[in-house]
């Protein structure tokens, strides 16, 4: 059952990032607007209520951390490629490709003789 949970969750990979930006984008629009105002237009909002302003100060670091989050997210292409190498790797260490290999040397030695052979001809 674990090996099929995470096969399912790596293929909601592409979800999960389109969710966390969605969430990003609803979250991080209003806040940068609300800052713009603060800051640039310098609103009464800013100078006469500062208590209420430190209310939303605090709202950047979940949008930090959730942009830290979603650069360690990998997407289902990226996933099947690093599964895909550690697989051929595990392969190629195997006896049988060691063979394998031999073998394919030895044949394509054999294949580059026989050309030099006929260019003397």
């Amino acid at each position: 059952m674990s090996e099929i949970w995470w096969l399912y969750l790596l293929t909601r990979l592409d979800n999960i990032q389109a969710l966390c930006t969605i969430i990003l984008l609803c979250g991080g629009i209003p806040y940068l607007l609300l800052m713009f105002f603060i800051f640039v237009e310098k609103t009464s909002f800013y100078n006469d209520e500062s208590e209420k302003f430190m209310q939303y100060v605090w709202f950047w670091k979940p949008l930090v951390l959730l942009m830290v989050f979603m650069t360690f997210i990998p997407s289902k292409n990226d996933v099947a490629f690093i599964l895909a190498g550690t697989g051929i790797i595990e392969t190629a260490k195997s006896d049988t490709a060691q063979r394998l290999a031999g073998k394919s040397v030895n044949v394509f030695e054999k294949y580059l003789d026989e050309l030099l052979k006929e260019e003397k001809k």
